[in-house]
């Protein structure tokens, strides 16, 4: 089973090692400017969300796992947005959606409640897509590309920046 996965790494090792890469980048990013610490005060919430059924887009709190209710009763997914350089509204594009399962998300709030919740294991659990529509395992090859084709957007990669709402 584990030369399996192996096989399966070293066949995608492109678009595993470009994820990886991004997901560093916004660690850092977040280390550096402070992360979700003092994001407690809901008049300065950190994450956009998507709703699929009617195309709305709103800011709510980066502490919340998607897919989370919105203000109209809606089921929304997380937008991981991304720019090219400096994030602006004429710069800022869609890189992926992303949400966890529905069973994923019960037990990673009760982890997180409990004090036990294991971050890494948690992200590689979920669902990511480019429409909000079709979703895809993110640690799948196709969840890969979904990841990586954010990547492609900027002429020169060093310059593909995360976006959060300020």
């Amino acid at each position: 089973m584990t030369v399996g996965w192996r096989e399966k790494i070293n066949e995608h090792a492109g678009p595993i090692s470009i994820a990886c890469a991004v997901f560093v980048m916004i660690l850092l990013y977040r280390a550096f400017t402070g992360g979700t610490a003092g994001r407690v005060d809901r008049s300065d919430p950190g994450a956009w969300y998507y709703v699929p059924d009617t195309g709305v887009t709103f800011v709510d709190s980066d502490f919340k796992l998607a897919p989370i209710q919105s203000p109209d009763g809606h089921e929304a997914v997380r937008v991981w947005s991304f720019a090219c350089g400096p994030c602006t509204n004429q710069s800022r594009f869609v890189g992926y959606y992303a949400k966890y399962p529905d069973d994923v998300k019960r037990r990673a709030e009760a982890a997180r409640d409990a004090g036990t919740l294991d971050a890494t294991e948690l992200w590689a659990q979920r669902l990511v897509s480019s429409d909000g529509v079709e979703w895809r395992p993110a640690a799948s090859p196709e969840g890969q590309a979904i990841m990586a084709a954010a990547d492609r957007r900027c002429d020169d990669v060093s310059k593909l920046r995360p976006c959060w709402p300020k």
